[in-house]
């Protein structure tokens, strides 16, 4: 019986495996269905890896945004995939995430860190300790790969928790959670424990307190930091492989800290826009610079020229629009994504891409008022989110 070329190359198992670490994510799952051969190779830990290694060197943009459901009769919670690409209505796709989840806290490369309902902060009478049982789950929804993580926080005084995922293929396959615990001694005095989660151990490392004042709820993860500005016009990042937090001052850049209205990351770049106080409904982008030692302005943004590119009135002062940076790997290609509700139709909100480079603007999507607009940037990999991951 003769085969096919066909034949040969699906049965060649080196040749499929280059063939397979070339495609996206997406059209690899889908290949597992062809053949119980290739769902072998593809389910592999070593080839999920390497996939995601791969994708992770050449090509760590951005794909789609994650919309997290307000609310939902069944009790779980529910995303919204909004694609950058195309404005076909019928390619939202709303997903369940593994229950129970609260709410989703970061996405980072490829996995998502999730709150799993964690109670509120107690008092121990007996004690008089404040005391936190808190659980949260490791998600590549991907492949429907999910792990629960639970940290026991014991301590004397008043303190919120805040924790990063920490998940950099290119330095190791498995993941860290950083767990930021802000301490308030006094209401003048505060400082942060740090505790680290690894998967490849399955256990926590305390490295003590750090007297350095961060809010630490509204850090950002990027690049091996997890950074935060203060009002003070002072950058605050902490380095996860040192273990130590750095600043950067920007007293010489003209914008005042207080008009900032997104902080946040995109391919690898972290930035702020700020709105400018001056002219109604105008943004400065800035970008920090790859080696830390500055901001650049990078694109200016105009509301009103964004909102008659594509007929919608928005009236509204400019610190109420939500919005996100989305880098990609053509510059020229760069957007802010814009959450907008139209004063003609306020019942709908008209999720907006706009060209930073051509100012070209136009409607991805419309969705109703159920959806929290405080978007996370997300790709698929093949990442597995389990202590399990072994290389």
């Amino acid at each position: 019986m003769k085969h096919s070329p066909g034949d040969a190359v699906a049965g060649n198992k080196d040749l499929m495996t280059d063939i397979f670490l070339r495609l996206p994510a997406k059209d690899v799952i889908r290949c597992k269905c062809v053949c119980k051969e290739w769902l072998a190779l593809i389910s592999n830990p070593q080839f999920g890896y390497s996939h995601t290694l791969r994708f992770c060197r050449n090509n760590r943009y951005p794909r789609v945004l994650l919309l997290r459901k307000i609310s939902d009769d069944t009790g779980n919670m529910k995303v919204c995939v909004v694609p950058f690409t195309s404005n076909d209505q019928n390619t939202l796709v709303e997903n369940n995430i593994c229950e129970p989840v609260s709410s989703i806290l970061q996405s980072c490369n490829g996995l998502l860190l999730c709150d799993a309902n964690t109670p509120p902060q107690s008092t121990n009478p007996r004690t008089k300790n404040f005391e936190q049982r808190c659980s949260y789950r490791v998600i590549n929804p991907a492949i429907n790969c999910c792990f629960n993580l639970t940290y026991n926080s014991i301590k004397p005084y008043p303190h919120f928790l805040m924790p990063f995922l920490y998940y950099e293929p290119q330095d190791s396959p498995y993941y860290k959670v950083i767990m930021f615990s802000e301490i308030s001694w006094t209401s003048q005095r505060s400082a942060v424990e740090i505790s680290v989660y690894s998967s490849e151990t399955d256990s926590w490392t305390e490295y003590g307190v750090f007297c350095q004042g961060v809010p630490v709820k509204f850090g950002v993860y990027c690049n091996g930091f997890v950074h935060w500005f203060s009002p003070h016009k002072i950058l605050i990042y902490f380095d996860i492989k040192k273990l130590c937090f750095n600043e950067l001052r920007w007293t010489s850049y003209e914008f005042c800290i207080m008009n900032v209205q997104y902080f946040g990351q995109s391919g690898g770049n972290l930035h702020l826009v700020v709105a400018n106080p001056k002219r109604e409904l105008e943004y400065h982008i800035w970008e920090l610079e790859k080696d830390y030692c500055g901001w650049i302005l990078k694109y200016h943004m105009d509301l009103n020229r964004i909102c008659e590119g594509v007929n919608l009135k928005v009236q509204y002062p400019a610190d109420q629009v939500s919005m996100c940076v989305v880098c990609q790997e053509n510059e020229e290609e760069d957007s802010a994504i814009l959450f907008l509700s139209d004063s003609n139709d306020d019942e709908k909100i008209k999720i907006v891409s706009y060209n930073l480079n051509n100012h070209g603007s136009r409607i991805l999507h419309e969705l109703n008022q159920e959806y929290s607009f405080k978007a996370l940037q997300y790709f698929e990999t093949l990442s597995r989110a389990t202590r399990f991951d072994h290389v």
